[in-house]
């Protein structure tokens, strides 16, 4: 690790010797370039480390499961209120072949704003920035529209801060938000997830709206007013799937996250569970989720699979009776279930090991048999 100064040195050596290198078009294309800058964020997660100020971004995988989940398409318009380095955001623009899209996104840390500004433009999408903004979306949002109401966007990712408290102690009072984008009560809450999921949700196109957010596991339980939330967004069809992750993903964190689905224009009834905490690959200092991982995570959201204890679709009703507790654990079992055990015919099973035991007889008879002939021939 070395002292401060040190790891200093070892960084100005390392941007130093970029100088010799060609990264002309000649040399290196757009693609590489900006692939090779998000690995340098994502493997020094901690070099523009300030106090109480962390460089995390969404890690690789998870940036790409996004993006496979979300689907965007040709003339999108893609945000994240949250944006920080800009990674997550640029690997869903990537899964549109044509550079027909529009990016939008807000970020209240200086330095992660730089940074993205960076990130878009040697990703090669300077052209697809339709508004960067640098301030706090809750007190804030300066993504409007020439009436001042909030844009709406086809599609919407954002990896949120996690139980990030006193987030509206800032300019704007919740209760007077302009842009009716919170519960009634939301001032009340000492964590600011659901009021992040309350922007996003209200920020969604009415017609083709359709958002993934990583959440902490908290999110899909806790009570009080955060219960209250969570009924209104069950209630109003918002919800389309909860996706548990492994633990020991992030870099900011080693909970086991989710991440939630929302779908203005969602056909299916129900809410889609998927338990794939389970499945990654062990790498060092940090978990991963393979190619397989993520395709077949992908592949049970799109087919609206159900498989036993991996992924279950439920009701509202069913739902509703769990008073509005979304815990995966309470709609997938990981172990056998109990009504299979009370399937269980056991007359069925005395009858077979009756007849086991027969045949066990039967075939010792014979060797004592066999053993006795044994023992007439040697005499």
């Amino acid at each position: 690790m070395g002292t401060i100064d040190q790891r200093n040195n070892t960084l100005r050596m390392l941007i130093e010797g970029f100088k010799y290198i060609n990264l002309d078009n000649n040399h290196i294309d757009t693609a590489s370039l900006g692939s090779i800058f998000r690995r340098l964020i994502e493997d020094f997660p901690s070099f523009n480390r300030r106090k109480n100020d962390y460089l995390v971004p969404t890690p690789e995988d998870i940036s790409y499961l996004i993006a496979k989940l979300v689907e965007p398409k040709e003339e999108d318009t893609i945000y994240d209120p949250t944006v920080g380095s800009g990674s997550l955001l640029i690997k869903v623009a990537e899964e549109i072949e044509s550079k027909k899209f529009y990016l939008y996104a807000q970020e209240k840390n200086r330095n992660m704003y730089d940074l993205c500004k960076m990130n878009i433009i040697i990703n090669g999408m300077f052209n697809n920035i339709n508004a960067l903004e640098w301030k706090d979306t809750f007190a804030n949002p300066l993504i409007k529209k020439e009436n001042n109401e909030l844009m709406k966007f086809k599609v919407i990712v954002s990896h949120i801060p996690f139980f990030e408290k006193n987030w509206w102690k800032s300019e704007t009072d919740p209760m007077l938000d302009t842009c009716n984008r919170f519960h009634k009560e939301v001032s009340k809450l000492n964590k600011g997830d659901y009021a992040f999921i309350s922007h996003i949700v209200s920020t969604m196109d009415e017609q083709d709206g359709r958002a993934a957010v990583i959440v902490p596991h908290g999110v899909l339980f806790r009570i009080g007013i955060e219960a209250d939330i969570r009924k209104d967004l069950i209630e109003e069809d918002l919800i389309e799937a909860v996706i548990g992750l492994p633990s020991n993903l992030l870099y900011s964190t080693s909970i086991p996250v989710s991440i939630i689905i929302f779908n203005k224009k969602r056909k299916r009834k129900g809410i889609l569970f998927i338990d794939a905490s389970k499945d990654f690959i062990n790498n060092r200092a940090k978990n991963k989720l393979s190619e397989d991982n993520i395709r077949k995570i992908v592949t049970t959201y799109k087919e609206c699979k159900t498989e036993i204890r991996y992924s279950s679709l439920i009701s509202k009703e069913e739902i509703r009776k769990n008073d509005y507790n979304l815990n995966i654990t309470r709609y997938i079992d990981t172990f056998i279930s109990t009504s299979k055990k009370e399937n269980v015919n056991t007359d069925d099973i005395n009858k077979e090991i009756a007849s086991l035991e027969k045949e066990i007889s039967e075939t010792q008879e014979k060797l004592e048999g066999y053993l006795s002939e044994l023992i007439k021939l040697k005499k």
